[in-house]
């Protein structure tokens, strides 16, 4: 277990809910269907949304408008980036770099019968300009821009083009490119679907490098008609080559491999299959996520599944870059109408993957979970409703922040592995900053052994939001695990090692700020410090005997 973490939570995921962070951001006109596509930066603050119908340059041009978080509102950054002309439906698919710099747009029918295009450009002083040529479709018909997904750093870009049949008809294929002195440069081989109508690149996704990809095609046979299937692909030596095996869907028609959403390592993968049916219901959706071991994609946790007929639970889907939480929605179902649609946030445990908070609903008829996006340590989730807003089928997107939901999970979760207790008293509690309420003189009693939570003076249920290494650091709670290692330097600046016994061989290293939020993570006994702000962290090691953790200092 980690270091103890302190929270006391008497009933887990009773009345906490999302927050929603400034506004609801709605398109420009009506039939807009503004938010069909939506991704956010790695932090939370800068948000790409399309709206692949607008006609600001031309009927359904389409364009993309990308927002920032100021003081609280939603702010557009620059100018619209229209599409180029008439019926191109721009923005069908966005992806935008780590720190919201640039934005790629796909246009699927751009060109001679649909060839197909992207362009990507780069905020340069307040202006979204574009960087290098248009990466046009090879063939007619390609529908290239279907997906888009961009590196980190946005220098990598992966574009599906599901329609291309260079291999056999519709049979589809991705191509991987990089900027280059200004030059999209294609990587390695085109990257082909393997059999008539998989459609293949109907969903990309590149790993935070751009060295690893994984493809969708929801069209392939292999188990049965529009299964689905999943493929990835690490670049080795300037050649795409497999790895793992064949990720096939299970059933007929759930076109597994819609949606995929890779982890920043490239070794996490989140597959939707929204036409899955499920018993009794009808094309529920579902989701699951894989992990490579030895060469092999195994999945984590059990499937996910949609609680509704035709809810296509998956259509929007995304996954943390540490692979941990994952945001699945699902458009077409809910309580109030058919098309009312939901969206549900998940972390992973180790063993299985468990709702946080409650689920989100949309209003009638708004398709809300469409299109859904996650900040790179799942506190902030973006949820769209393309079909909603107060111009008929305008569209809006929302945001908003489940931190305190993960936080509660997290410790909750530490606090059940733990063999020891400990008493805190309200007041304590009531003198750390981040502690939302408590009852004074109320003394709380954690039974640590088995996982219970017991307030011995007060049988009402409680909840006590906090910031989680604020309570460590304030209570002075010691580490607690049997797990020795040392971490030196200790107060540092540029660098630290971490020091283990000869038997203890480290797996993976994560750096927590004092907010609770992961910000670096690596897998080396030396760790660079370097980028670090002073202050208080948390050091969080995975080892094959389990895990450990340590405060430390930067100078």
């Amino acid at each position: 277990m980690k270091q103890l973490l302190l929270l006391i939570f008497l009933i887990p995921f009773i009345g906490l809910g999302q927050v929603q962070i400034g506004q609801n951001i709605y398109g420009e006109n009506q039939f807009d269907f503004f938010g069909y596509d939506i991704n956010i930066s790695s932090n939370g603050n800068i948000i790409a949304i399309s709206g692949p119908q607008n006609s600001g340059n031309g009927s359904s041009s389409g364009h993309v408008r990308i927002f920032e978080n100021i003081g609280g509102v939603w702010i557009q950054i620059g100018q619209d980036i229209d599409g180029e002309g008439s019926d191109d439906y721009s923005g069908e698919s966005i992806s935008m770099s780590s720190n919201g710099n640039i934005v790629a747009i796909g246009s699927r029918f751009n060109g001679n019968n649909s060839i197909g295009h992207v362009r990507i450009f780069k905020n340069i002083g307040g202006v979204w300009t574009q960087i290098g040529q248009d990466i046009d479709g090879e063939n007619e018909g390609d529908s290239s821009g279907t997906s888009v997904s961009l590196s980190s750093d946005g220098n990598i870009i992966a574009i599906g083009s599901p329609l291309n049949s260079e291999n056999i008809i519709s049979s589809g294929h991705v191509r991987i490119f990089e900027n280059i002195g200004g030059v999209w440069t294609q990587i390695g081989q085109d990257i082909d679907g393997e059999n008539d109508g998989d459609y293949s690149g109907t969903s990309v996704s590149l790993s935070s490098d751009g060295l690893i990809v994984a493809i969708g095609g929801p069209g392939n046979d292999e188990v049965s008609p529009d299964a689905g299937q999943v493929r990835v692909f690490e670049n080795i030596g300037g050649v795409w080559t497999q790895i793992g095996q064949d990720i096939n869907g299970s059933s007929i028609l759930e076109i597994s491999g819609a949606n995929i959403s890779l982890s920043s390592n490239g070794m996490i993968l989140a597959i939707g299959a929204p036409r899955l049916s499920n018993g009794s219901l009808y094309r529920n959706g579902a989701a699951r996520v894989y992990k490579l071991i030895n060469n092999t994609w195994t999945q984590l946790g059990d499937t996910i599944y949609g609680d509704t007929t035709n809810l296509n639970f998956s259509q929007g889907l995304d996954i943390s870059s540490d692979g941990t939480v994952l945001l699945i929605g699902g458009p077409d179902g809910g309580e109030s109408s058919p098309t009312t649609g939901q969206a549900r946030v998940y972390k992973y445990n180790g063993n299985t993957w468990n709702q946080v908070g409650l689920t989100l609903y949309g209003l009638p008829s708004h398709q809300f979970g469409n299109s859904v996006s996650l900040s790179s340590n799942g506190t902030n989730i973006a949820v769209a409703s393309f079909t909603g807003g107060s111009n008929p089928l305008g569209g809006y997107v929302q945001i908003f922040s489940i931190a305190s939901e993960l936080a509660i999970l997290e410790v909750v979760e530490d606090i059940a592995g733990n063999s020891n207790g400990i008493n805190v008293t309200a007041a304590q509690l009531n003198s750390i900053n981040g502690v939302s309420s408590a009852i004074d003189g109320v003394n709380y009693s954690t039974a640590l052994d088995n996982g219970t939570f017991v307030d011995e003076n007060n049988p009402t249920a409680l909840e006590i939001q906090t910031i989680i290494d604020q309570v460590n650091a304030t209570l002075g709670v010691t580490d607690n695990y049997s797990l020795s290692f040392k971490l030196y330097p200790n107060p540092t600046k540029a660098q630290f090692t971490i020091q283990l016994d000869k038997t203890t061989e480290l797996k993976n290293v994560n750096i927590y700020n004092n907010l609770g939020q992961l910000i670096l993570t690596c897998k080396k006994a030396t760790v660079n410090s370097s980028k670090l702000a002073s202050g208080l962290y948390v050091v969080e090691i995975e080892t094959n005997k389990g895990k450990g953790s340590k405060k430390l200092i930067i100078e």
